[in-house]
Order: structure tokens, then C-alpha cells, then sequence
């Protein structure tokens, strides 16, 4: 307590009052003091209790050693004199109670009043018992609210969702809510007065040092300590969490520290739930590597930290013959042999590595502060150690083997797109070379364009996926019977990044050898699908004919993805006819068959493709659920000619009907050869007699279709597709 405020307190009492220290000299004075003696504040305050007392007759040194012990007023004999004049004043003396540590000295009140005065005395206890009496009041007043805000307080604390603990300025805990007992595994009395440090630490690094608690913290700096994410070892429990937390210090009046608080919260589910978001975004699901996303930003990091002191090294792998597995033994199959090698390779590199699948077979290695040498002994291991793995699943056995392409990054300047180009193309140069080799990159490896045909091809197409550079165009199809106009063929073109046309003999193939093919099918099966649906926004019903390529054909996300667009285009039934070969069917027959049923359910027709081209086919003709049997182009091409691609084409006509299936002939060029297909009874044809593919469908009656149809059309009785003919539902 400051002297100002004693001073403030001790002018309340209209009785003389002086408080002086054991030695005797006077600490204060109050009002009444300075009045009754007639003298200043300075002219008391400071001198010694016997310069106001006749010391002749007066002995200090008894009283004072009582008063300071006493709490309870004790009544001495002494003579008051001052300026000569002899006062006569009762006094009582008593320890005054105040806090040591802020006036540093022990000091005694002394209580003086006239003897002569006893109505005053009489008067003065009155007032002092009344104003005791109100002071009582006001005191159990007082406590009644802070006693009801106690309650409240404490009722509010054990109801939040949030653990609270408060301690002392030692850091001994004073109060400690249900929910902070409950984390950390002890009941909330026998928390009281352990120290926080008993109760859990923090844990710091990977060796899992324990650090002072965020409380202890605060309390030693005086300031708020905030950690958003922070692992905490609760010792009683023995159990680790993850917890948001912040200490902040409870001062006292005179802005001293008396202790601190503490809330937290376990957010143990959040951190997880977090965790695994930022795993499936940074990693491939199949083999648990880095993914595409990562690999792009470690190397930007690690080509900024580049230089010909510090170099690194990138490199690309690719399985050779993965697709014979897959066709061969499955998916599964592929997908488990993948997950094989990324454990081989993984088991040669460092922790300062970064190993990650960019594509179906695939993947990338990043070497930190590697040197061309390191790295090229290391990638020999890799591929030695996976050509000696030998594949099983169940009755097959594979011999495994990659190519790998090197480049080594030496200066500061280098862009990724940069570094990865050259591992592509070194990765190219050894698929080309036979595989089951290294090779490291050098200039040459991109002047001969020839040599990289495919290789170019490769990004063209991965650059028009990415940049919709595929278009579509139409060819129509007529009922050879009417001349009418059935449906269109849907065929996907692609305009390379200088706006050539790619021919799709040149990369379909590519797309089919590389793992494209079935985002290819997607771009297609999507934008055809919308294409029916903005034309039924038209009031125009629209037949569209996809061709899937035979990677496709049982392909689950290519299914649901169908299924999908069907449903968000609102594509009614029978509107759209999928194409497979009949060498896709016949490789993977179950599989076909259980992905066509799954079309058919959605509305759609199915269509088998280049029909004939396989002998072996009649037998699986009768199993396969389609609804068109479209007859091999080559037959048809010299049917007129060659007598035995005549009676082809009327075995698989004859054979069709009798499954009731309709048949199509494609490449029909001249009205001669639409004249002989209409007398054997063929249903459909398509070809450039009746015009080339084109940006749009045909959407009006074209009346020299049917002209060119119905020039040679016999008086033959044919029952019209009821599947095509129909409105769409």
C-alpha cells in the first residue's frame, strides 16, 4: 500500500492518528494531528516520536515493542508536549496492519483523544460503532456478490467446452475446469495444487524434447503466449495430444503478477482430418509416393538452392511392357506391380529424396545436391535391383524392367518445365533404345525431330487435353431401306499447339501405347453428351454414335463418369449409341460384357465394331448384349469385286438378323455398293457417298441422301430399327 493512499485512508478519522515505526520516528500524520499539535505535515512527518513527548517522564521503548505486536489496542501512559504546551491525550497503540513488501518498514497506529472530552469520547465511539456497523454491512454485502459471482463463475467454467486451468505466480494450479481434468486423465480436486509441469509439457523436435508449458512461459515473461497447433504430453494419462493454446498473466491491483491462466482445446481429430487432407493432396493414393502436385514444388525449391557447387539431379522412369501385365493379368494386377517397385526403388534413397508417380507407370526422382556421377550410380542400381524382381500373380510370371532418362542440373537459372523436358526426352531415348536402360541427357538428344515423332506427339496430346484442343466432327448414317438419315458417328480430332491437324491414325495410337486413351474417351463421351443436350435445348433430338477405345472397355471411372453426365445433361434413352471392337470384346469378354449390361442400363445401345476382322468372333456374337453388328470396313471396300467379301458380309448380315441384331456397313463409297448392301438386307451404312465428316450434324432431311440411297432400292419388306426410328423418352 503507497504512503499516498495510507495518507488518503488516516484523514478519514477525525481523532488524532500517527503511525511510526519501532525505532519511533513518525511515518505519518492525519488532519486532525496537524491541527491539534498546529503544525505542518513536514514539521511531524519524519522526526522522532520524543521530540512531541516530555521524555523526562516518558518511556517509549516498552510501549512501542507492545503496540507492535498487538492487533488489539493497547493503552500507554504518555505526556504529550508540544511547542512547550503540555497536551493532555489518551492514546492507544496497535500494530498496523500493511503489506511489508510495499513500504518495507513494520509500523504501529496511534490512536489519541482528549481525556478531557468524554461527551466527544462518548460521541466519537457512537459514530465509529455506527460507521463499523455500515462498513459491516457493506463488507457482507460484498461478499453475498463476489460469493454469487464465485458461483457464476465457476458454473460457467465447468460449462464451456474449453479446459481452463488458472495457478498461482509459482505456477501451482488453483483451478482446474472438468474439461482440462478430463484431456489430461486426473479428477479435477487432485489437479489442485499440483504444479502444471506435473500435469504435461510440451513436446519439441524429433528427439521429443519436453519444453515448459505455454502457462510457465507466460508467467516468466509477463506477456500472453499463443500457440495455434502444439503436441502436449499429459503425464498422468500418458497420452499425447495435439492442442490449440493460449496463457495469459493475472496482475494484481498494483500490476504485479499473481499468476496465470490457461485455455486450450484438444483439436487431436481436426490436426488428423488436416493431416490426411494435406497427404491425399501432396500423394499418390495407389502407391503412397509424391504425386504430380509435390513433384512440381520440391523442384522448384530444389532448383532455386541449384548451382555447379550444389548440384542436382532429376530423373524420370518408365516400365517397359506394363501394359502386357495389365492386359494379361488385370488391373489389379498393374496395380500391385506398381506398388512393388515404388518399394524397391524407395528402399535405395535418402531421406532428403523425393521419389513420385506423375502418370500411370510413370515416375520421378529428385537428388538434392547430387552430382551427375552419384546419380548415375545410384539410378544403375535401381534398375538392376527391379530387373532381378521377378512379378507372380497367380499363374503368371513377369519380368520387370524400366528405362530411366538423367539430367543433371548445374545452374541457378534453370525453369522446371526446362528440367523436366530433359528428363523426358532422355527417358524416350532409352524406351526407344530398348528399354532396360539409362540414359542421360545431351543436346543431340532433341535435334533429330524424326527420331522424337512420337515423343512430341506425347505432349501435343497431354497440351490439347489441357488446352481443349480436340474437336469433334460427324458422319452420318442412313437406313439403306428409307434413305433416311438414322444417326451420327461421333470422330475426335485434335489440333496440335502450332493449329495443325493431327490425323487420329497418327495419335490415337500414341494416346492408346501411353495411358491417355482413357482421358481421351472422357473428353469425348463429355463433350458429345453436351452436345446432345444443347441441341435438345434447341428442341432438336439428336443421335450420336461414341467409339471407346479397348483400353477404355471396363473402365469403372470412365462408367461413372458416363453415368454422370447422363444424369446432369438429362439425356433421354436410346439417344446415344457406344462403340467397342470386337477385338476389345473378345480380349476382355467378361469384362466387356459386364460393362456393356451397366451402358445398357443407363438408356444406352451398344455397337460392335469392325465385326469380322477375328473368325474366332461368331461364337461370342450370341453372348455379346448389343444391338449392332457394324460389318469390318475391308469387306465392304471390294465387296464388289471379290466374291468372297460378298459372302462374308451376308454370313454376318445372316448371322445378326437371326440374333436380332441390325447390322452397319461403313466405307461405302459409290451407289454400286449401296445397291448390292440393300439387296442382301444390310440396315444401316455409313461412308463418303453420302458426304465427309463435318464440324456439324446433319440436322434437315437431306433429299440427295435419299436419292442416293433409293436409287437402286429394291421392293424389299424391312421392319425399320425401332430403337432409332423412336422419340428419345
Amino acid at each position: 500500500m503507497a504512503k499516498r493512499t495510507i495518507k488518503r485512508l488516516i484523514n478519514t478519522i477525525p481523532e488524532i492518528f500517527l503511525l511510526v515505526d519501532t525505532r519511533g520516528c513518525i511515518f505519518a500524520a492525519n488532519r486532525a494531528a496537524l491541527r491539534a499539535f498546529n503544525l505542518s505535515a513536514s514539521q511531524i512527518e519524519g522526526h522522532q516520536l520524543e521530540e512531541f513527548l516530555d521524555t523526562e517522564e516518558t518511556d517509549l521503548s516498552a510501549p512501542l515493542r507492545q503496540g507492535a505486536r498487538s492487533s488489539i489496542p493497547t493503552y500507554a501512559k504518555l505526556d504529550w508536549q508540544v511547542n512547550s504546551k503540555h497536551i493532555d491525550l489518551r492514546t492507544s497503540l496497535s500494530r498496523f496492519e500493511v503489506d511489508d513488501a510495499d513500504i518495507g518498514i513494520s509500523l504501529i497506529a496511534m490512536h489519541c483523544t482528549r481525556t478531557s472530552d468524554f461527551s466527544g469520547q462518548f460521541s466519537l465511539l457512537n459514530r465509529e460503532l455506527e460507521n463499523n456497523k455500515q462498513t459491516l454491512i457493506r463488507l457482507m454485502e460484498s461478499k453475498r456478490v463476489i460469493e454469487y459471482e464465485h458461483q457464476r463463475s465457476m458454473i460457467t467454467l465447468q460449462s464451456i467446452a474449453d479446459a481452463v486451468i488458472t495457478t498461482d505466480r509459482l505456477g501451482f494450479i488453483e483451478v482446474c475446469n472438468d474439461a482440462a481434468a478430463a484431456i489430461a486423465g486426473v479428477q479435477p480436486e487432485k489437479a489442485l495444487q499440483m504444479h502444471v509441469s506435473e500435469l504435461f509439457g510440451l513436446i519439441e523436435g524429433s528427439y521429443e524434447t519436453l519444453v515448459q508449458t505455454p502457462l510457465e512461459a507466460c508467467i516468466k515473461s509477463g506477456e500472453a503466449v499463443l500457440l495455434h497447433e502444439a503436441r502436449a504430453l499429459f503425464h498422468k494419462s500418458k497420452s499425447e495430444h495435439v492442442i490449440s493454446v493460449s496463457a495469459s498473466p493475472i496482475r494484481s491491483t498494483f500490476d504485479r503478477i499473481v499468476g496465470a491462466v490457461m485455455v486450450f482445446r484438444d483439436i487431436s481429430e481436426v490436426h488428423k482430418t488436416r493431416s490426411r487432407l494435406k497427404f491425399l493432396a501432396e500423394h499418390d493414393l495407389l502407391t503412397g509416393v509424391a504425386n504430380r502436385h509435390q513433384f512440381n514444388t520440391v523442384l522448384a525449391e530444389v532448383l532455386e538452392t541449384t548451382s555447379e557447387e550444389r548440384p542436382s539431379t532429376l530423373i524420370f522412369f518408365d516400365m517397359d511392357l506394363f501394359k502386357v501385365v495389365n492386359d494379361t493379368a488385370g488391373h489389379q494386377a498393374g496395380d500391385e506391380l506398381l506398388r512393388e517397385v515404388t518399394r524397391l526403388i524407395r528402399s535405395r534413397l535418402r531421406s532428403s529424396d523425393l521419389f513420385a508417380r506423375v502418370g500411370g507407370d510413370e515416375f520421378t526422382l529428385i537428388l538434392p545436391d547430387t552430382n551427375q556421377e552419384a546419380a548415375y550410380g545410384l539410378c544403375r542400381q535401381i534398375l538392376q535391383l527391379v530387373k532381378r524382381f521377378i512379378f507372380r500373380w497367380d499363374e503368371h510370371s513377369f519380368d520387370v524392367t524400366l528405362s530411366a532418362g538423367l539430367t543433371t542440373i548445374a545452374e541457378s537459372n534453370y525453369s522446371s518445365s526446362e528440367a523436366i523436358r530433359q528428363a523426358d526426352v532422355a527417358c524416350y531415348v532409352a524406351k526407344r533404345n530398348g528399354g532396360n536402360q539409362l540414359h542421360c541427357f545431351a543436346p543431340e538428344d532433341t535435334k533429330s525431330g524424326t527420331d522424337l515423332t512420337e515423343y512430341n506427339l506425347i505432349s501435343e496430346i497431354r497440351r490439347a487435353l489441357d488446352h481443349n484442343n480436340f474437336y469433334l466432327n460427324f458422319q452420318p448414317l442412313v437406313d439403306l431401306q428409307t434413305g433416311e438419315l438414322a444417326y451420327h458417328e461421333v470422330l475426335v480430332r485434335m489440333r496440335d499447339s502450332a493449329n495443325n491437324i493431327v490425323a487420329p491414325g497418327k495419335f490415337i495410337p500414341v494416346a492408346e501405347r501411353t495411358g491417355l486413351m482413357l482421358d481421351l474417351d472422357i473428353w469425348v463421351v463429355t463433350h458429345a453428351i453436351k452436345c446432345v443436350s444443347d441441341y435438345r435445348d434447341r428442341g432438336i433430338e439428336l443421335k450420336l454414335s461414341i467409339n471407346l477405345s479397348g483400353r477404355s472397355v471396363g473402365n469403372s471411372a470412365l462408367l461413372d463418369h458416363i453415368e454422370d453426365a447422363i444424369e446432369r445433361y438429362e439425356i433421354p434413352k436410346n439417344s446415344l449409341i457406344f462403340e467397342i471392337t470386337e477385338t476389345a470384346a473378345i480380349e476382355n469378354f467378361d469384362t466387356a460384357v459386364e460393362f456393356v449390361t451397366n451402358l445398357r442400363k443407363l438408356g444406352c445401345l451398344i455397337s460392335l465394331d469392325d465385326f469380322g476382322a477375328g473368325f474366332s468372333s461368331f461364337r461370342y456374337l450370341k453372348k455379346l448384349p448389343v444391338e449392332f453388328v457394324k460389318i469390318d470396313g475391308s469387306f465392304v471396300t471390294h465387296i464388289l469385286r471379290d466374291r468372297s467379301d460378298e459372302a462374308m458380309v451376308r454370313a454376318i448380315h445372316q448371322i445378326a438378323k437371326s440374333l436380332g441384331k441390325f447390322t452397319v456397313a461403313e466405307f461405302i463409297e459409290d451407289a454400286e455398293v449401296v445397291a448390292l448392301l440393300q439387296e442382301i438386307g444390310i440396315d444401316y451404312g455409313q461412308g463418303f457417298h453420302w458426304g465427309q465428316p463435318s464440324a456439324e450434324p446433319q440436322l434437315l432431311p437431306d433429299t440427295s441422301i435419299a436419292k442416293r440411297t433409293a436409287v437402286t432400292t429394291p421392293n424389299v419388306e424391312m421392319e425399320p430399327s425401332p430403337a432409332l426410328l423412336a422419340k428419345p423418352n
